[in-house]
């Protein structure tokens, strides 16, 4: 069959391209948006403009259906009667995946030509590869091949040009593969074999990957490598496996005999390893060692920083001792910071006036990181009693839609600027864009509900845009209610304004009844919301949380079962209105545990409520901007932030009356004696996961 006829998926020439966006440009909007948190249902109210879409759909699940059961006369009839059908292209994908072993190579290369601007061109070319690969036909699989990031396919294409006798091609590409701290795929087995027995592997690589497998926490790809050092070494390299469980056992390395880089690597990563779990006895360690050792100035100041930051992590005052010692040539930005930060804590206000000071400005672009330091500046010449240097800072600052900016509004009680402007764009605009063919296999699996598709099939739709496409873009996918489409691509852009699009009110019903029977604040239980996932309802983070309200499994069953409601599955997270009412219930749970303090509660629910008890001051209240500060893991400092900040957004959103943030960062209070009796994992965001960190605000 001729796959480039007319059709709403190929487009396989000009004359029918036109054809095609005049006759979508003909269907009023309504008829190409998708109702908001909805899929296609067949009792949906629809225009007669849209009806033979719906038939279509119906057809299209026939077909699957029919080739699922191996009724391959149906199905082909099916297919046939849908070649103009969007998603016409996945039943060819399905026909021809089905019977690869014996399709010709014309008909693949055809394939991946005809629909290369698809997923399913990598798709067939990735599955094509395997089979070559176990074929053995590697001639034809050199000629395949394209470059990609996948790790097993990689090695395949090694394997391939060492059994295409191009050994002298594929060695230079080896090493880069092996040195990593983690086991690779089956599939480099053979390549690593044959690097090796090419005489590529020399003692220091070996030394190297068995310290970044100990590093990565791998310690049975450490024993395997240990197998291969010469006897003499073992015992040395094993003992780092036992520091690893042990660091206190760093005395006894120090008096073993072996390599002096070696033995200091190891007497440093037992330093470190210590210092995180207890930092005075990694300090008493050290004073220990150092005496007894002759380390090189680069392992001092690595120990110095580490000890340091473990001290400034625990708000110690010993921490200034520490990073002071740092040689200034050896300090990096994050020991930079958190000398400051530990300045701060103790009132050694002067003293952080000095460090903000002595901060390269060539070293800070005009960003979030500027605005951040520019913050802390005012407030240390405030704490200083130099009021108007100060006020004239944040005046400056409070022009600003971000978290520093209105924090330094309400130093000065002026107002935040939120500067929205509503991206405009004509219908035709839009009825155009919606008429190519990446959007509308996009908008057909949103539309059936299979977003895993449907998101595929946006990236590469959107993939090399324009910023203005792009926002064009974000504005398509707005009006069909696919939201955290529209977030993800509008953060592509420098067009940030559109605040009624990056901000929803998604859901809308649903969270306010949520937040009304949990007496939280719709505004920031919304902000949560925005920042977890981005409503995306299916988002699944590496760590396992899942939903809107991005909750872990654990977490869900202990909160099913308070509820009375206990999980069936895990599956069950993923419903919109499970994930809202168990997210909303645990975060009641959270802010009574947490002296109903949601700075305490957000911090919290990103990193688990034990986390934050110990992270809270010991013995006297600390200002809230501080404490946001000075959070130890960057992750959920970052994720206070944004909270904090869209929870401002979405009160506006709401039309309720203004609360300043000062009014919500009251004072963290000193450590409580009972920690809370449920945690929730420190997962990653789904958001950042899914895009990668948005700009600022």
């Amino acid at each position: 069959m001729n796959t480039k006829r007319f059709s709403l998926c190929s487009f396989g020439n000009a004359l029918m391209t036109a054809l095609l966006l005049a006759c979508a440009a003909a269907l009023p909007v309504h008829a190409i948006q998708v109702p908001v948190e909805t899929t296609y249902a067949a009792n949906q109210s629809v225009d007669d403009d849209e009806w033979y879409l719906i038939e279509q759909r119906s057809r299209f699940l026939q077909a699957e259906s029919a080739l699922r059961k191996r009724d391959m006369a149906r199905f082909r009839r099916l297919k046939d009667e849908l070649t103009d059908y969007p998603l016409y292209p996945y039943l060819e994908f399905a026909d021809i995946t089905r019977r690869l072993g014996s399709a010709g190579s014309g008909e693949i290369e055809t394939f991946i030509e005809n629909y290369s601007d698809t997923p399913l061109a990598w798709r067939l070319r990735q599955t094509w590869l395997k089979l070559l690969a176990r074929r053995g036909n590697w001639e034809k699989y050199l000629d395949v091949y394209e470059g990609t990031s996948d790790t097993s396919m990689r090695c395949q294409w090694l394997r391939a040009l060492i059994n295409a006798d191009q050994a002298d091609k594929a060695m230079p590409h080896v090493e880069k593969l092996w040195l990593v701290g983690r086991s690779q795929p089956p599939a480099c087995d053979p390549v690593f074999k044959a690097w090796r027995s090419a005489g590529y592997l020399t003692r220091d690589l070996l030394w190297q990957r068995t310290e970044l497998a100990i590093r990565s926490g791998r310690p049975s790809l450490a024993s395997y490598l240990i197998r291969s050092l010469d006897a003499q070494e073992q015992p040395l390299a094993k003992e780092w496996l036992r520091v690893r469980k042990q660091p206190a056992r760093v005395t006894q390395v120090a008096r073993m005999h072996g390599d002096r880089e070696t033995i200091e690597a190891i007497l440093v990563y037992g330093i470190e390893r210590l210092a995180r779990r207890d930092p005075e006895a990694a300090a008493a360690t050290w004073e220990q060692l150092r005496t007894r050792y002759a380390f090189s100035g680069s392992a001092v100041a690595t120990l110095h920083r580490r000890i340091g930051l473990s001290f400034a992590f625990a708000q110690r005052v010993e921490a200034l001792y520490w990073l002071n010692a740092i040689p200034e040539a050896e300090m990096d930005d994050r020991a930079k910071e958190w000398r400051i930060l530990s300045s701060m804590q103790h009132g050694e206000w002067r003293q952080a006036l000095e460090y903000i000071l002595a901060i390269d400005n060539a070293e800070i672009p005009a960003n979030a990181s500027s605005q951040r330091w520019s913050y802390w500046k005012a407030r240390t010449l405030e704490s200083l009693d130099w009021q108007d240097d100060a006020d004239s800072i944040y005046a400056e600052l409070a022009r600003e839609r971000s978290y520093y900016g209105f924090l330094a509004a309400d130093r000065i009680e002026s107002d935040y600027q939120l500067k929205h402007r509503t991206l405009e764009y004509s219908d035709h605009e839009l009825r155009l864009l919606a008429a190519q063919p990446g959007a509308m296999r996009a908008r057909e699996f949103y539309s059936l509900g299979r977003t895993v598709n449907a998101r595929r099939e946006w990236r590469m739709f959107t993939r090399g845009m324009s910023d203005e496409a792009l926002a064009r873009a974000a504005k398509l996918a707005h009006s069909w209610g696919w939201h955290g489409r529209a977030i993800m691509t509008v953060a592509r852009t420098p067009h940030l304004d559109d605040l009624e699009m990056r901000f929803p009110l998604a859901y809308h019903d649903r969270v306010l009844e949520k937040a009304r029977a949990q007496r939280l604040d719709p505004a920031w239980m919304y902000a949560i919301v925005r920042q977890e996932s981005a409503f995306i309802a299916d988002a699944r983070s590496p760590a396992g949380a899942l939903g809107l309200m991005q909750i872990m499994p654990g977490t869900g069953r202990k909160v099913g079962r308070s509820l009375h409601k206990p999980l069936a599955n895990r599956q069950q997270l993923l419903d919109a209105d499970i994930s809202l009412e168990f997210g909303s219930t645990y975060l009641r749970i959270l802010l009574d545990q947490l002296d109903e303090h949601p700075v305490l509660a957000a911090a919290a629910y990103n990193a688990g409520p034990h986390r934050v008890e110990r992270w809270r001051p010991a013995e006297r209240n600390m200002s809230a901007d501080l404490w946001i500060e000075s959070i130890p893991y960057r992750e959920t400092r970052e994720y206070v932030r944004r909270v904090t900040t869209y929870t401002a957004i979405y009160e506006r959103r709401l039309g309720r009356e203004r609360v300043r943030l000062s009014a919500r960062l009251s004072p963290i209070p000193a450590r409580a004696t009972r920690l809370a009796s449920v945690e929730v994992a420190d997962a990653p965001s789904a958001e950042r996961l899914l895009s990668g960190e948005l700009p600022a605000l």
